[in-house]
């Protein structure tokens, strides 16, 4: 696991029938950016967090590949947290 810090730039919630899915874009100290994913009830972390909340967010790396034949990464965030 990784511990990211940056600035929520973004809250998207992506969920559909099957599926609770909600996303951040965070902008790193560094101007690099990622997108976490947090899924199922992990989703409900983010209810208390809004653009522009400095945090520090817990991720985990999962490869997968698509039935495409093609291969891509998802970063799972396990936890976050409000930074100062």
């Amino acid at each position: 696991m990784r511990i990211e810090t940056g600035i929520i730039k973004e809250i998207k919630d992506c969920s559909d029938n099957e599926r609770i899915n909600k996303v951040i874009f965070l902008e790193m100290e560094n101007k690099q950016s990622i997108v976490v994913q947090f899924q199922g009830k992990r989703a409900n972390l983010l209810e208390d967090f809004k653009e522009m909340d400095k945090v520090s967010v817990a991720i985990e790396f999962k490869a997968k590949k698509s039935a495409m034949g093609r291969f891509y990464n998802n970063l799972i965030g396990k936890s976050i947290r409000k930074q100062s």
